[in-house]
């Protein structure tokens, strides 16, 4: 039947959720506690019951919230799956955390009784060596002596040695010239051999053959064979007697192959001169040879001849060029001869001072060996000194530190043995106390979680002064808080608060901040990782996502609306998936992969499991001050109420209040806190690098002067730092008092701006934002400041009808402010009343500018509360008198007097006014009935 009508499926919401029973709560929360190791089996099931009791008392006080502040909060089986999960995981953190500190604090310890109980004994060690460093420096004294008087001898002989060689080197210079020289000819005749050389091979057998056997030769070719046999002839032959005749050549020649070894094996260093002079007449002289005694032309006739031919002119040219070496290399032998001794000489002279050389070595090495071994004890005992020196400088210098950090591992024990319970109370807070403003949280903790968690004797810290255990304590430190600080988060306890719930929570942090107060500490604090500020507005507020995803960086999604887009499902939800070894989620219709880094163990003991953790930061923002999401929505994410407090306003507006009128003392105020704040978070840094290079310090501490040094320097940081944090703290204290004379200004204008945002619920059309507030505080101040009277006349003529409308509350601010103004240039005036012109000024100033806008029946109403909060804030109005006049009681035994023009109501109101406050009120009733003329007058008054 629900199918015929799609809108009952498709357009509704299902808004109503039926809770969990206790039993239900508890049997989950038990099952998911089962693989933790916390203890006893008794604890386990007092900590579910206790996590079911937080989630009741969550329900109830939001549907008290939801009542009182006009904002839904929502408790889902989600949020306490929520709670379970952040207790594990918080708890597994905390312990690591816990365990790692006293791991450090056990190493360091460990080093520092070392090293204590070594003082003793290099004290011993030390005198020893000393003993014999002094024997071994007469030894090395001794042999110093000797090694200069046999090094004054050898280097007497090696001048002598030096001589000798600048004698053997010029030799040699001269030698090595001439022996260039001489190359240098040898090879200007080497082409003429190798020419011989290449016209004998250029003859065979078959040549010579065809050349003996010619009967009758042309002239030329019996010369050449002529000539051939005049130099070939042997010594002291009658070279007038020899055969030249062609039969006398072919007779010579006799075998072929005989004639051609004999060519080629033919002495050409050793040609008679007479069978060169004979040759000459047939070749030419050297300077004019025969043109026609040469190969080329001898080519035509036989080429056995023109190789002979070439073979005999080119052995003449070489003995030509012969003739002439061969008394250089006589005189380049007798220079060898010369260097051969002159170098045996320096050998001689060499060798004995290479003898002396050894000598002087061998005692060098010996001094040498001496030496290191006289330095290496020397330098024992230096470093046993320096090791003696170090190591009372680290017992002495860290003395302090020895002491408490063995206290602080005792408390770290007990801290761990705790942690069940504390740990319990941080996780509850983060997953349930976001919502809800600093009152409820209070009750929330203090009332109702801590003693809850007493009453079950779960083990948690507890304080001897009754003061309540503190969740930021335990999810950040005092250096994290600072940091927080330095970064824009205002001081006040709800915002710091909110920082150790942003840190800590596993959803992602949806902040409900209509001051912007929130967002810029977000801003500022996201700084260093990128973060990337979109709204769902832009058109491609997605892609911010999906590359923050994927570079692991933070986005800070602003203005959203009650309503989420339904693409941010999967990430609101964390729906990511393992492909591979990649995790991906899906984002629209595309995957994206999700930038992680390895996680710890998820689970309180054994059982925890590695996870990869995204490096990806989601933030979301509404400027909405009453918003309602979904239950879904509050599910997915944490909620955090960041609006602006009553104390932080008030800070806030006394630093701009003081700056208008002090602005030194703002100056230094603003100075001193970022002082303040930096030595915390760097008293923390010093003192963890201290103990983090003592613990970590590998192989010998006290050999590590490096490491010494470095935290004797961190000491002396860390005590000037303690003395400077201490002067802060005095001089902001002196800040603070002076700054306090002007809290009343502050407190007026905060009681005044809450009091305006509450104008909502009488009509939503009242909205007024902070930014706007501020402007109009500065205009008060501007106006105190400036005196101007004609200013004030004129904003008066403006509101014309608004202060014949707002009656006597009108009437005496507006008086109020033109004195506080008129009396202003004066430079006389003393602290109190410029303090109260001011107050005048900002109560003026603000509610002319807002009654303007209210519409005229609600005008007397804001002016009644406003009265009424500041007679309250300086105390001239009680609570109960509020209560009286708003919420009064009846006596309804008494006659109503007036009955004819007065209400019975009303009547029985006066006497019960008589009745609680007869001091005053006693003979109101008998005032009424006797001036009853008077009292009608004014009651029927139009304006009474």
């Amino acid at each position: 039947r629900c199918r015929k009508f799609p809108a009952l499926t498709h357009c509704c919401t299902i808004d109503y959720f039926r809770p969990w029973p206790a039993d239900a709560l508890i049997s989950v929360a038990g099952r998911f506690l089962a693989d933790a190791d916390l203890g006893a089996d008794e604890v386990r099931e007092n900590l579910a019951h206790h996590m079911a009791y937080v989630h009741k008392c969550v329900s109830q006080q939001a549907a008290l919230y939801s009542a009182q502040e006009r904002r839904p909060t929502y408790t889902t089986p989600k949020s306490f799956l929520e709670l379970v999960s952040t207790y594990k995981s918080q708890l597994a953190k905390a312990r690591g955390s816990v365990d790692a500190q006293m791991q450090r604090l056990e190493q360091g310890l460990v080093k520092l009784h070392s090293s204590a109980s070594q003082v003793a004994e290099m004290g011993i060690q030390l005198r020893e060596e000393q003993v014999v460093v002094e024997q071994k420096k007469g030894e090395t004294d001794g042999l110093l002596v000797q090694v200069g008087q046999e090094s004054a001898i050898a280097d007497e002989q090696a001048q002598v040695a030096e001589a000798e060689e600048r004698q053997v080197a010029k030799i040699q210079s001269e030698v090595a010239a001439f022996e260039a020289q001489c190359a240098a000819d040898l090879a200007a005749a080497e082409p003429a051999i190798k020419k011989a050389e290449a016209a004998l091979e250029v003859l065979d057998k078959k040549a010579l053959t065809e050349l003996k056997s010619l009967a009758n030769p042309p002239k030329d070719v019996v010369a050449v064979c002529q000539a051939v046999m005049y130099l070939t002839a042997k010594p002291k032959t009658n070279l007038k007697k020899l055969d030249s005749s062609w039969n006398g050549v072919r007779k010579a020649m006799g075998s072929v192959e005989a004639y051609l070894s004999m060519l080629q094996a033919f002495d050409r260093d050793s040609i008679p001169p007479e069978n060169k002079e004979m040759v000459r007449r047939y070749t030419g002289p050297p300077d004019r040879p025969d043109p026609t005694f040469n190969g080329d032309v001898m080519k035509s006739k036989s080429v056995a001849a023109a190789g002979l031919c070439d073979w005999v002119c080119n052995m003449v040219t070489y003995h030509d060029m012969y003739i002439v070496i061969e008394p250089k290399r006589n005189l380049l032998a007798e220079a060898q001869t010369k260097m051969d001794d002159a170098n045996r000489k320096l050998a001689s002279v060499r060798e004995h001072v290479s003898a002396l050389e050894e000598r002087k070595t061998v005692l060098q090495e010996q001094l040498v060996l001496a030496t290191e071994e006289k330095n290496r004890l020397l330098d024992a005992a230096q470093r046993t000194a320096k090791r003696l020196d170090l190591a009372e400088r680290l017992v002495n210098g860290l003395k302090d530190e020895n002491e408490r950090w063995g206290s602080q591992v005792e408390l770290l024990k007990e801290h761990k043995a705790l942690l069940v319970g504390n740990i319990m109370v941080a996780a509850s807070f983060i997953a349930y106390i976001g919502p809800f403003n600093e009152a409820f949280r209070r009750r929330l903790v203090v009332e109702q979680w801590v003693p809850d968690v007493l009453s079950r004797d779960i083990p948690m810290t507890t304080y001897e002064n009754g003061k309540a255990l503190d969740p930021v304590s335990i999810l950040a430190d005092a250096a994290q808080v600072a940091q927080w600080k330095l970064e824009g988060l205002p001081s006040d306890r709800l915002s710091i608060e909110n920082g150790a719930i942003i840190s800590a929570c596993a959803r992602w942090p949806l902040l409900i901040d209509p001051q912007l107060q929130g967002v810029a500490w977000i801003k500022r604090h996201e700084e260093s990782n990128g973060l990337a500020v979109t709204q769902l507005s832009h058109r491609a507020y997605i892609e911010h996502v999906r590359r923050a995803m994927e570079d692991g960086t933070a986005v800070l999604i602003e203005n959203v609306a009650e309503t989420l887009d339904a693409v941010l499902e999967p990430v609101l939800a964390r729906a990511t998936m393992r492909k591979g070894r990649k995790t991906v989620i899906c984002v629209g219709e595309r995957e994206v992969d999700v930038l992680t880094a390895p996680g710890g163990g998820v689970g309180g003991g054994s059982g925890g499991v590695g996870v990869d953790v995204p490096l990806f930061r989601l933030y979301l923002q509404t400027k909405l001050s009453t918003p309602h999401f979904s239950p879904e929505i509050q599910a997915q994410t944490t909620l955090i109420n960041f609006s602006v407090t009553a104390a932080g306003l008030q800070d806030q507006l006394l630093a701009v209040v003081v700056n208008r009128e002090r602005p030194e003392l703002e100056e230094a105020r603003a100075i001193m806190a970022v002082q303040q704040n930096n030595f915390t978070v760097n008293l923390k840094e010093l003192e963890d690098d201290l103990l983090f290079r003592l613990a970590n310090a590998e192989g010998d501490v006290l050999a590590d002067e490096v490491l010494i040094e470095s935290l004797e320097a961190t000491k002396v940081t860390v005590r000037e730092v303690e003395v400077k944090a201490a002067e802060a703290q005095l001089t902001a204290a002196e800040i603070d008092k002076a700054r306090e004379t002007f809290r009343p200004v502050a407190t007026r204008a905060s009681l005044i701006y809450f009091l305006i945002d509450s104008l909502s619920a009488i009509s939503p059309m009242y909205q007024f934002s902070l930014g706007l507030y501020n402007a109009v505080f500065h205009r008060a101040l501007d106006l105190v400041e400036a005196g101007a009277e004609e200013h004030a006349e004129t904003e008066d003529a403006e509101e014309g009808s608004d202060k014949e409308d707002t009656g006597s509350v009108g009437g005496k601010s507006a008086n109020s402010g033109k004195a506080g103004r008129a009396g202003e240039g004066d430079g006389g005036e003393d602290g109190p009343a410029r303090i109260a012109k001011l107050v005048d000024s900002v109560t003026y100033t603000t509610f002319t500018f807002v009654t303007r806008g209210l519409f005229e029946r609600h005008r007397l109403i804001y002016a009644a509360k406003l009265a009424m909060d500041a007679l309250r804030s300086t105390g001239d109005l009680s609570a109960d008198d509020v209560d009286l006049l708003v919420r009064p009681s009846k006596v309804t035994d008494q006659q109503n007097l007036l009955g004819q023009w007065l209400s019975d109501a009303a009547w029985e109101s006066c006497m019960y006014l008589a009745e609680a406050k007869p001091s005053v009120y006693a003979s109101l009733p008998q005032d009424m009935d006797g001036s009853w003329k008077r009292w009608k007058e004014g009651i029927e008054s139009e304006q009474p």
